[in-house]
């Protein structure tokens, strides 16, 4: 479904004949709806001064969501406004509700849980800038994050690190701010 994966499968295979890549199907209008809801922002405890960071997806341990928590609580200490909004949930998820009170910051970071795709919109818009913090193993590396488009669909500025999936398929033209890991990501 990306260049990456077809070049990993290449590989593997020891194939040399021509692969064809089909991007997967998306419906990305959806998330180009509506405008940014200033009650849904207030109710999850965002002032209008705030620049709130999103993040959509699984909680898995290749997500980056750990050191990118440990970068942001260095930030927000200087940076009184900084929020952090975690949008998902799954196998690291109380591992980094632990984390967020070690570091001090329960007040900066809101952890959402899973949304329906139905709200997933209003949620996106509440943030600023979306960031794609995967680590770039093997898996993260050849996938394609449909979160990245979904997050530029709802026309957030979005920070990712350099995904090889990611970086083919865009390339350094796209828009896409790219960082080598997940503290630069949020740095």
């Amino acid at each position: 479904n990306n260049p990456a994966m077809a070049s990993y499968c290449n590989q593997l295979g020891q194939r040399d004949k021509e692969t064809k890549v089909h991007f997967p199907p998306l419906e990305l209008s959806h998330f180009q709806d509506g405008a940014r809801d200033a009650a849904l922002r207030n109710s999850l405890g965002f002032s209008d001064e705030d620049r709130v960071l999103v993040y959509m997806g699984s909680f898995f341990y290749f997500s980056g969501l750990t050191d990118a928590l440990r970068e942001f609580a260095k930030l927000a200490q200087d940076n009184p406004d900084l929020k952090f909004l975690l949008i998902g949930g799954g196998e690291q998820d109380q591992e980094l509700k632990k984390l967020v009170v070690e570091l001090g910051v329960q007040g900066k970071v809101v952890f959402t849980g899973f949304i329906g795709y139905q709200d997933l919109p209003k949620y996106l818009k509440v943030a600023d800038v979306a960031v794609n913090t995967l680590e770039p193993t093997l898996v993260a590396n050849v996938a394609f994050p449909n979160k990245v488009l979904q997050y530029m669909a709802a026309g957030l500025p979005v920070v990712s690190t350099k995904l090889e999936g990611l970086s083919k398929t865009f390339g350094e033209d796209s828009g896409i701010s790219w960082a080598s890991d997940s503290k630069e990501v949020v740095g």
